[in-house]
Formats: structure tokens, sequence, C-alpha cells
């Protein structure tokens, strides 16, 4: 089977999430090193030169071998707050994650922890 190079650009943003590029994809890894050194003398690229990775793939090959959820699977009444809990406006409840777990790829769902009662912000009525 074929193999592939890809090279990747990720940074952290400020708001602690990152940020992935694709940069290329390459027959090869010395390629795939050599478009890494180019990319050194753009703006982003030279700030960030460790944020580089190389990857290798094989063709015609599943790399994903499961299926996803997203918090975009949550019903859609719930509304995700600015810290990451969720707010039901039927309820009037707000709900925590138990762990940040529930915005990667996983199956089933974790539980959701009521908490507060009844405020947006989390106070306790």
């Amino acid at each position: 089977m074929a193999t592939v190079y890809l090279l990747w650009h990720t940074r952290e943003l400020e708001d602690g999430h990152d940020e992935d590029k694709l940069v290329g994809v390459y027959s090869n890894a010395a390629m795939a090193k050599a478009a890494q050194q180019r990319k050194l003398q753009y703006p982003g690229f030279r700030d960030f030169p460790d944020g580089f990775e190389i990857s290798k793939y094989t063709v015609d090959k599943d790399s994903w071998t499961e299926g996803f959820t997203l918090p975009h699977d949550l019903p859609s009444w719930l509304e995700v707050l600015p810290d990451g809990a969720l707010w039901n406006p039927k309820l009037k409840r707000r709900y925590e994650l138990e762990s940040e777990e529930v915005l990667k790829p996983q199956r089933p769902l974790p539980e959701l922890r009521i908490v507060g009662g009844g405020k947006k912000d989390g106070a306790v009525e």
C-alpha cells in the first residue's frame, strides 16, 4: 500500500482551543520536512516553530474506525454556556459536565450532573 506524509501545524489559541492547519500532503518524509523548513519564513509559522508535526498515513486504509459524537448531538433545546456548562431553558436548570471529555469524540456521552438551583450563572437560588 502507498504511504503519504501529512504536514500539520497546530497552535494553542488564547481560549485554550487548538487551531490546526493541514499544510500539505507529501510522497515522502523528506519532502514534508523540506516544506516545513520553507514555511518557517512566513508569519505565524515562524512565530510558532514548534507547532509542526509530520504524520504518516497509508492510502486506501481507514484511519478512523468508529463513530463520533459532538456537542451538537445534544438536544437542540440545550444551550452551551460560555463556561462549557449546559442550560435547559424549559426547566431552568444548569448542567455541568463531569469532565470536558464530552467535547471529544466518544460513545456513549458522559452523564450530566445537575448543579445550581436554576440560574444560568451557576449561582444557587
